[in-house]
């Protein structure tokens, strides 16, 4: 009968070469990474020692030590210890893994997010960066190159964000409606309306985006969507001028350089609320104000301002935006921009 010191001295003393492979891969598995994963080490060791056991089961092991595990029916209470602590290490394992996990995760740092590089303008050495990249925002203003902390703006979900939102919802819906022909033609029509980036320079627009930039713009100008991309038209050019606001006179208005909004477009003027009479930057202050006819040169906006952004108040500034757009292919123009400082 074979001694019975390896089970008196401790099951881990004299494991066979195959067990010790096991339970070294377990470990290594699970500390591959830059932290030792608990859960991760619990559920492989538990399957390592299982899958040994079917190899006592199998009696692939019968030549490795007979001495230590004596797989025959001559030994049966040796056998049965060696399942019993084989069965309460795996099932150690588990309890290992079940009650450590919340642990585990409150103890060690979460994984890391995707990074979310800054838009670069490399020359000889970087001469421009924009947009954010990790707690941090990259812009430009008349000073120069800046950066500054990310900070998360309040979502007041107006009735005109979630009016905008849905919009854009139903149209990125159609174009996956869209037949693979139709998709096509927009794809391949989007080289023909170049846009241009942060830094100024030409960009394509993806066929999904230049479908839903056009039918927007479409349905904003009152016009019709359009499935196909349509061919580029000649847009006119606009300038803008003589912006003024009154409070007694209960009036807000600008000029352009048409008598009338010209023939098969439409006039569509963004404008902001009323801001401090030292600002300047208000490029993220416009807002959508709706399609607008000129008398005379005229576009007055009284009206649709105050109905948006209450009662005009003088010595503060107001600036608006406007752009033409083609009623038929949804093609923008080039926005104009004024500002002025609002009278008694």
């Amino acid at each position: 009968m074979p001694p019975r010191r390896h089970l008196k001295n401790g099951f881990f003393r004299n494991l066979p070469p195959k067990l010790h492979f096991r339970i070294v891969g377990s470990l290594y598995a699970a500390s591959a990474g830059s932290r030792l994963e608990v859960p991760k080490l619990g559920f492989s060791l538990t399957y390592h020692f299982w899958a040994f056991l079917g190899d006592l089961r199998r009696n692939r092991l019968r030549a490795v030590d007979s001495t230590i595990f004596p797989w025959n029916n001559s030994q049966p209470r040796e056998t049965s210890g060696i399942l019993q602590k084989i069965g309460f290490l795996s099932g150690f394992a588990m309890v290992l893994c079940s009650t450590m996990y919340k642990f585990v995760l409150a103890t060690l740092k979460p994984p890391l997010k995707p990074i979310i590089m800054a838009r670069v303008l490399f020359g000889d050495i970087v001469v421009d960066m924009r947009n954010k990249s990790g707690g941090h925002v990259y812009a430009k203003n008349r000073s120069g190159s800046y950066k500054r902390t990310k900070v998360t703006p309040v979502n007041p979900q107006t009735s005109f964000q979630q009016a905008q939102r849905q919009q854009l919802g139903s149209f990125s819906a159609a174009w996956r409606g869209l037949t693979e022909l139709q998709r096509q033609s927009w794809i391949t029509a989007a080289p023909s309306f170049p846009v241009t980036n942060i830094f100024g320079q030409p960009m394509t627009l993806t066929g999904a985006n230049l479908y839903v930039a056009f039918n927007k713009n479409l349905t904003n100008a009152g016009g019709s969507t359009i499935a196909t991309a349509p061919s580029p038209v000649a847009i006119p050019s606009l300038a803008i001028d003589t912006l003024a606001g009154d409070v007694s006179s209960t009036s807000l208005g600008f000029n352009i350089n048409t008598a009338t909004v010209p023939a098969g477009f439409a006039l569509m003027v963004f404008a902001t609320p009323l801001v401090g009479a030292g600002r300047y930057f208000v490029k993220n202050k416009y807002r959508m104000l709706g399609v607008f006819t000129a008398t005379a040169n005229a576009v007055d906006i009284y009206t649709e301002w105050t109905a948006r952004f209450g009662s005009l108040v003088a010595g503060q500034k107001i600036y608006v935006s406007c752009f033409l757009v083609s009623t038929v292919s949804g093609q923008a123009g080039v926005p104009v921009n004024e500002g002025c400082t609002v009278t008694a």
